[in-house]
């Protein structure tokens, strides 16, 4: 992974397993539904869509990272399977996290594509 080329001779973790552990959609329908039961705003009903929104934002998430891949690079490899590789990963979810946390600090302007499925009168909420 190019992670482990960009930080060769640093003492930090490189996290490598984010890029090699499959991340597991299979009972995100329960998860939302657990959450909303714990209060989380989502939209009745969301459960049925969060999976394919899971999988929206993780090949859009995938096609940016090999689209700003340095050009040599690119040019040694199939960018379509990389795609379809990359956006399998545990590292698609964190990112995705990332960008959520982003959009929240940015303002409101973001927040439907960033987290579907939230209903936004509830982000608007006093705490």
């Amino acid at each position: 992974m190019l992670v482990r080329a960009a930080q060769e001779g640093q003492a930090h973790e490189t996290y490598t397993w984010l890029a090699e552990n499959e991340l597991d959609l299979s009972i995100i329908d329960r998860k939302i539904r657990a959450m909303q039961t714990l209060g989380v705003p989502y939209e009745k009903g969301y459960d049925k869509k969060a999976k394919a929104d899971a999988q929206a934002q993780a090949l859009e998430i995938a096609t940016d990272i090999v689209n700003n891949m340095p050009e040599e690079i690119k040019k040694s490899m199939n960018l379509k399977a990389k795609i379809n590789e990359i956006k399998s990963k545990e590292i698609v979810a964190l990112i995705a996290y990332l960008q959520r946390l982003g959009t929240d600090i940015k303002g409101e302007a973001q927040i439907e594509s960033a987290a579907p499925g939230v209903q936004e009168d509830s982000l608007n909420e006093e705490k």
